[in-house]
């Protein structure tokens, strides 16, 4: 299975993934490590998009 994620192409490799460690996951724990992956990558990109967009705080009395 392929996606994409912020214009990158990301595989999946549901049977067999290797953590950032080089520990050889079982399905259940590689899919849990690549979910946490993607929300730690999607938290990271919508920070910098918060960073690179002005601030528009208008408060009125």
């Amino acid at each position: 299975m392929e996606s994409q994620l912020s214009g990158q192409k990301v595989s999946v490799i549901s049977y067999i993934c290797h953590n950032s460690g080089g520990q050889l996951l079982k399905r259940c724990q590689s899919e849990m490590w690549l979910t946490a992956q993607l929300s730690i990558y999607g938290e990271a990109a919508q920070s910098e998009r918060l960073r690179n967009e002005a601030d528009f705080l208008i408060v009125f009395r």
